[in-house]
């Protein structure tokens, strides 16, 4: 009964690897280089929110004044 057990526990744990494996990525960091790029967009992006004076808050739009007021359009 013991090799019995030890086939059947090895059976199965051969076969939770192999399933793992076939859904494990082949390369996990291939992207990696992305993430810089994509903080880098968002820092300019962040940057360029400050040079336009229109807010758009759901579905109202509006515009900020020198005065620091907010107007809709």
């Amino acid at each position: 009964m013991g090799l019995a057990r030890t086939l059947v526990s090895r059976g199965t744990s051969s076969d939770a690897t192999t399933t793992s494996r076939s859904y494990a990525p082949r390369a996990p960091w291939r992207h990696a280089w992305l993430v810089p790029v994509k903080d880098l967009l968002q820092a300019a992006i962040w940057l360029l929110a400050f040079l336009g004076n229109r807010v758009e808050w759901g579905d109202e739009r509006m515009r900020l004044r020198r005065d620091g007021t907010l107007t809709r359009d």
